[in-house]
Parts: C-alpha cells; structure tokens; sequence
C-alpha cells in the first residue's frame, strides 16, 4: 500500500515538476538574452528581438536581475540588459533607465539615455538628460545628442536646442543642423543604434 501511494503521489507531482521546468526554461531564455552578444546589438536576430518585444515579462526578468530583485546568472550583461529595456519602449522603464544613464559604463549610459530618449518630453527624463549633457562624457554626450537628432520628434528638437553643443564632434553638429532644418518626424518611431555610415544626406530612416 504504501508504495502504491508513492507511486501516485509520484505521478501527481510530473505536471507541477513541468511547469516549473517550462517556467525555469523561459527565465534562461530571458535572461540569456541579456548576455553579451559577441558582435553588438546589430548581431542580435530579428526572432530575438520579435520575442523580446512580445513578452514583457521577460524584459520585467532582465530588470529584477539587472536592480537586484532576481539573482542574475554569471553570464548576464549590464549593458544589454539595460539595452532591452530601452529597446522595449516601455515607460515603465524610465526609472531604472535615468539611473543607469548616469552609469560610469559609457556603453550602458547611452543604451539607458536611448530608452529616456523615446520620452524626451517627459519632465523628469527631460531633467535627467540635462543633467547628463552637464555631467558625462563627451562620448556619451555625442551618442546622446545624436539620439536626439534620430528620434527628431517635437520634444526632441526642444531639448536639441538646449543642450550644449561644446566638444561635440563636428559630425554630429553636422546632423543636429541638418535635422532641425527639416519637418520633425512622427514620435515614438526611432530605434538606435542606426546612424548612418557616411555624412551623405541622410532621410531620416535606418539602414537595415
């Protein structure tokens, strides 16, 4: 009798034992997709990036990980963990995104200030990149005021014309110019890193 119970208490537990299995494989799925990827964000493949945007809940993972709430597995990276949440355009986000922009990593402050961008009309996002833009480095500096000039959209134009423009590289003085000088683009349509290869007259669209 006994082992007949076992048996069944056995056989009633393999659905539970799945679920937790199928739970286990979706957290390494998601947070594997922080990890470094060897030749940048432009190697990441586009199924990755339909799955990253399908499901918030992994985006959500990458953050409890990334703030500490969730222990994070040796391979999880900074910088593309901070990448998905900007990436996601999720304003719930912002947050983490104008404490990480402030990173001393120049890589994962430009991969935040690329999420904040997308809300540069927001008042605290609005403060946090100026704040920046007196702070950081003139590498972080160029890359946000680039993004800025990508997105092109009403807020983004305000904010272009209040930053300060000192040691920028003349490249991208070249396309804040040429940028304010057309019509504003839509907002909520940039994605970064997408500047062109060449200062050649540029459409406002990402090469693929």
């Amino acid at each position: 009798m006994r082992r007949r119970t076992a048996l069944t208490l056995g056989t009633g537990m393999l659905p539970l034992l799945a679920v937790a299995c199928a739970v286990m494989s979706k957290e390494r799925r998601a947070l594997g997709n922080a990890s470094a990827w060897i030749h940048g964000v432009s190697s990441v493949p586009d199924s990755v990036r339909l799955y990253m945007a399908a499901n918030r809940w992994a985006t959500d993972m990458i953050e409890d990980a990334l703030l500490g709430r969730r222990r994070a597995p040796d391979w999880f990276d900074t910088t593309f963990a901070v990448y998905w949440l900007s990436d996601s355009g999720r304003r719930r986000y912002l947050r983490t995104l104008r404490h990480f922009a402030g990173h001393p990593n120049e890589n994962v402050a430009s991969f935040a200030i690329y999420g904040l961008v997308r809300y540069s009309g927001d008042r605290a996002v609005r403060a946090r990149l100026l704040e920046v833009d007196r702070t950081a480095s003139k590498r972080v500096r160029n890359s946000m005021a680039g993004m800025l000039a990508l997105a092109n959209d009403s807020s983004a134009r305000n904010l272009l014309g209040a930053i300060s423009l000192r040691d920028l590289s003349p490249y991208t003085i070249e396309i804040i110019e040429r940028v304010l000088s057309a019509p504003p683009l839509p907002a909520g349509n940039f994605r970064w890193p997408c500047l062109p290869a060449a200062p050649e007259p540029w459409t406002g669209q990402c090469p693929r």
